[in-house]
């Protein structure tokens, strides 16, 4: 005997979730309520090893929603679409094969039809690969004017961000051998060596001054009365003291 009998597919609207469950609440397109949240269809694995787990839609989001052997208990949202023109489609006519992974937090993942990417960050730290670095690629959203005609606009990655974290992020990269990579809220780089000693390059006038000591003692070492077979040479053109070392690395403990 058929229960709860139901479409097999229709459009509904997302009223709330089962986030531990990984489903959502909806209200169906005749306006009735379910009383049990629908499963979200995972677009790859889903077992106790594998699983594509992406957000949730918000709610008030348009989604399609199908019941197996139309039993309104056993519905499963198949995806989310937009109900007017007005959308977040950042590829034009010319980049049909963009890939674009937006958080309704502001980070964002880029890649256009050639390879070249973008990981932006809602503090404003980015990783990009590409030909030309020197600037972010356009993201477009569409809007609809007052006669409902979708217009193309043009949008910065900052103005997607609604709250801006503060303070901004960090980046840390830990190999396995124990030595790490940090770059501090403030932009110092702090290298930890296995465990061991650890050394911070930042703006303090002494770590770059010894920086410049040594890329300056290496790029300009010269010799004088070199004799063939081996033979005493001078002194460094640009010697250092034991002094300028300690006090460099004096900041570098933590």
């Amino acid at each position: 005997m058929m229960v709860d009998s139901g479409p097999l597919i229709t459009d509904a609207w997302v009223t709330g979730y089962d986030a531990i469950n990984h489903r959502v609440y909806v209200i169906l397109h005749d306006g009735q309520q379910l009383p049990v949240p629908v499963r979200v269809l995972m677009n790859g694995p889903a077992d106790l090893y594998a699983v594509n787990q992406v957000e949730m839609p918000k709610p008030g989001t348009k989604v399609a929603v199908a019941f197996i052997n139309h039993d309104l208990r056993n519905g499963i949202l198949l995806g989310s679409f937009f109900a007017t023109g007005a959308n977040t489609i950042t590829s034009d006519s010319t980049q049909p094969f963009l890939n674009f992974f937006a958080h309704w937090t502001g980070n964002f993942e880029y890649m256009d039809q050639i390879g070249q990417t973008v990981n932006w960050y809602p503090d404003g730290t980015y990783i990009q690969v590409a030909q030309d670095v020197s600037a972010l690629p356009t993201l477009y959203q569409n809007t609809l004017d007052s006669e409902g005609n979708q217009q193309r606009v043009a949008v910065t990655p900052a103005s997607r961000v609604a709250t801006a974290p503060s303070p901004g992020f960090k980046i840390f990269i830990n190999h396995s051998s124990g030595t790490t990579v940090t770059i501090d809220n403030t932009g110092n780089v702090i290298i930890g060596l296995n465990g061991g000693a650890t050394f911070q390059l930042d703006n303090d006038s002494d770590s770059l001054a010894l920086v410049s000591k040594l890329l300056n003692a290496f790029n300009n070492h010269t010799h004088s009365s070199v004799e063939p077979g081996g033979g005493a040479s001078g002194p460094p053109y640009a010697p250092w003291q034991v002094s300028d070392i300690e006090s460099a690395l004096a900041k570098t403990s933590s």
